[in-house]
């Protein structure tokens, strides 16, 4: 029970980093970490050196953070031109158009059966 107390309380102190982050200009599901690497990326002014010490368990919390979200916001970022190059609904129609085959195509169908 504590262990499920435990992740929730991740989650939402994830969820109100990105709300703090999003509140204050920053990029779509950003967590205020990342951004703080982001800005020591560009040699800006940044809290990282505060983080990392708050995160004192964690060899470089902003770093994970930026890289953990530069995964996530490419995911995002290319999901609709993947789901239209590689649509379901087109190989069951047997559409043309289609020129390859989806390689989550299998893990696909086995998650809607």
């Amino acid at each position: 029970m504590i262990q499920k107390i435990g992740k929730w309380f991740g989650r939402v102190c994830i969820s109100w980093s990105i709300f703090v982050n999003t509140f204050f200009g920053g990029k779509n599901n950003q967590t205020v970490s990342a951004r703080q690497y982001f800005r020591q990326l560009q040699n800006r002014w940044n809290f990282c050196f505060l983080i990392n010490g708050f995160f004192w368990w964690q060899e470089n919390h902003c770093k994970d953070s930026y890289d953990k979200w530069e995964v996530i916001n490419n995911a995002m970022q290319y999901y609709d031109e993947y789901k239209e190059k590689y649509s379901i609904n087109a190989y069951e129609l047997g559409e043309d158009h289609v020129e390859e085959k989806d390689p989550l195509h299998d893990y696909y169908r086995l998650m809607t059966q």
